[in-house]
């Protein structure tokens, strides 16, 4: 789940063993080495977007060692032939990363009841993992919130179901005139082709 700004953070996988509050049962929580964290801590490792002038979204794992990776991301820009950029990622692998100092994760997780937002600390020195702290856990009934998330969800399938609805019209006003147009083009050149053979030898 993503707090901060673009153009700042990443995204960090970690399956080193959490500190989790005493109370918490494994069945409320989700895979680790699958969730989501985010962090700013390696803010200054973000690529350069040449078209928006922001930031590339970078990802991160620690492994079960405590060893931060870097997933290396080959990223090139093309058109589509709507004439909208397009951006293909190839994998190039991973490399391990020598941070020196604190790494802060933050996350949220959903159930069908509840609400988890939690924050970790991690500190290394020259890659090297020192020790984990749990900074901060909250657990909050989550019931109102999906409410207004559903119906958000739900205003936004109608907006967009009366701008497909626009369009449809909109492509349907546009094509007919230039159709009969291009039938008339069509028909202005066989008649040229047709004079040009009856004058010609």
């Amino acid at each position: 789940m993503i707090f901060g700004g673009f153009n700042n953070f990443a995204l960090v996988k970690c399956e080193y063993p959490l500190p989790l509050p005493e109370e918490v049962s494994s069945e409320e929580m989700p895979e680790w080495s699958d969730f989501d964290f985010e962090t700013i801590s390696f803010s200054q490792g973000g690529l350069t977007d040449p078209f928006e002038g922001t930031q590339s979204l970078d990802t991160y794992s620690i492994d079960e060692e405590g060893e931060i990776y870097k997933n290396i991301i080959e990223r090139v820009y093309d058109e589509s032939e709507d004439g909208l950029v397009v951006v293909k990622e190839i994998d190039k692998g991973i490399e391990r990363v020598d941070h020196s100092g604190q790494v802060v994760l933050t996350g949220l997780h959903s159930t069908d009841t509840h609400d988890y937002y939690m924050e970790f600390k991690f500190l290394f020195w020259k890659g090297e993992f020192k020790e984990v702290e749990l900074l901060n856990w909250k657990k909050a009934e989550n019931a109102e919130r999906r409410e207004q998330e559903k119906k958000f969800k739900e205003r936004l399938a109608k907006a967009a179901k009366k701008s497909t609805g626009f369009r449809s019209i909109w492509n349907k006003i546009v094509k007919v005139p230039f159709f009969i147009l291009k039938s008339l083009i069509s028909l202005s050149l066989t008649t040229i082709y047709r004079i040009e053979k009856w004058l010609t030898f």
